[in-house]
C-alpha cells in the first residue's frame, strides 16, 4: 500500500471502520474482524501522530471492536439457547 497523507490516513481508517460496521450488522462477524485489524495496522504504522488524535482513533477502534465481540457472542449465546431449549 502506498505512504498516505494523514487527511488520508484517518478518512481510510474510519471506512475500514465502516465497512466493519456493515459486516458486523450483516451477521458476518469475521470480515467485520478483519476490517478492524486492517484499521489497527494503518493506526499502528503512524503512532507518530499528535498524540490526542492518535488516542481518539484507537478509542474507535476499540469501540468498533468491543461492538463486534459483543454482537458475536449474543448470537453464540442464542444458538446456544436454542439448542438446549431454554
Amino acid at each position: 500500500m502506498k505512504k498516505l497523507k494523514k487527511q488520508s490516513r484517518k478518512k481510510t481508517i474510519i471506512y475500514f471502520l465502516d465497512r466493519a460496521k456493515y459486516y458486523n450488522n450483516a451477521g458476518k462477524y469475521d470480515k467485520a474482524v478483519e476490517k478492524i485489524k486492517i484499521a489497527y495496522s494503518i493506526w499502528e504504522g503512524y503512532k507518530n501522530w499528535e498524540s490526542n488524535k492518535a488516542q481518539k482513533m484507537l478509542d474507535k477502534i476499540i469501540d468498533a471492536r468491543e461492538i463486534v465481540i459483543h454482537n458475536y457472542l449474543t448470537v453464540e449465546e442464542r444458538k446456544i439457547r436454542a439448542i438446549i431449549g431454554d
